[in-house]
């Protein structure tokens, strides 16, 4: 199957968009209630690149606190851009039941 489809969190075939074009809203998966309880709608999150050992994640940081990780089709394209030296926020558009929606976008 090709595409950027798939049941799970990660894409079958990354998109190759342009680092500067990168732009799009998803859920953080795996919210910390601790966290989540803190944030504003509006909020810049940080977008960082963490590795250990083959596990690779784009976690998003309130403060230095871990809200959750980003998934779905656009990650390859922040993880690229991410190692491109490229600096990425997520603005927090909603907070509903322990859910956060962010917009994630280069940052200016």
């Amino acid at each position: 199957m090709s595409g950027g489809g798939g049941d799970g969190p990660w894409p079958e075939t990354p998109a190759l968009v342009p680092c500067e074009l990168v732009d799009f809203e998803t859920t953080v998966w795996s919210p910390q209630p601790s966290v989540v309880l803190k944030l504003q709608i509006g909020q810049i999150l940080q977008v960082d690149l963490e590795e250990e050992g083959e596990v690779r994640r784009v976690a998003v940081r309130a403060d230095g606190d871990l809200v959750g990780s980003l998934v779905g089709t656009n990650v390859a394209s922040v993880i690229r851009c991410l190692q491109e030296k490229v600096a990425f926020g997520a603005e927090v558009t909603a907070v509903e039941g322990g859910q956060v929606r962010v917009r994630v976008r280069p940052r200016a």
